[in-house]
């Protein structure tokens, strides 16, 4: 009947890798010019020999959200330690927290309608902390506000509630308590 096929014949042969190549070493411009490259900068050296300062940029939110909630307590922290490093340069304040900004109402009407009310801003002249801020927050809008520091800190009312958690907040099992209502009144503009 039929032939039986035939036995395959031996496998391909497979090349052999190629050898192993050099690191590509890329240079800056100046390296390419005979000046020495500068040595990578650690994180501590990084940080700024003065405050960067820009056009007034903020974070604005909801009072209760960011004052209250149990989500944001590392947002005290973040803004005792700045405070903390800006004292020890020598330099003057350039953050602040705005109860219920009139900047929000004149300048974003829209954005004011969407904001619970009270409504709190993260102030600041340094636009790459209030970029920062904003990833860190999340839940809060970004705007721009311009040149005008009196414009930038301006409060239709600076009372807020002295906010003392919620009761699921208070179920928690931590080791520490709550920070004491009204922490944030140091970081007004007026204090």
């Amino acid at each position: 009947m039929g032939r039986a096929p035939a036995p395959p014949g031996p496998p391909p042969a497979v090349p052999p890798p190629p050898p192993p190549q050099a690191p590509r070493v890329v240079r800056c411009a100046a390296a390419a010019k005979g000046s020495a490259a500068t040595p990578k900068k650690t994180a501590a050296q990084s940080l700024p020999d003065a405050p960067r300062t820009g056009k007034w940029s903020a974070v604005v939110c909801s009072a209760e959200w960011l004052l209250n909630n149990w989500q944001n307590e590392a947002f005290a922290e973040q803004l005792r330690e700045r405070s903390r490093y800006y004292q020890e340069r020598g330099w003057e304040r350039d953050f602040f927290i705005v109860p219920n900004p009139t900047f929000l109402a004149e300048q974003f009407p829209d954005l004011a309608k969407r904001v619970r009310q009270p409504s709190v801003a993260v102030v600041s002249s340094d636009p790459i902390w209030i970029n920062f801020m904003k990833l860190r927050l999340d839940r809060v809008a970004k705007v721009e506000i311009g040149d005008d520091k009196a414009k930038a800190l301006a409060s239709n009312d600076e009372s807020l509630p002295d906010y003392d958690g919620n009761a699921e907040d208070m179920k928690r099992n931590v080791p520490y308590g709550r920070y004491r209502a009204g922490w944030w009144k140091s970081f007004y503009p007026s204090a």
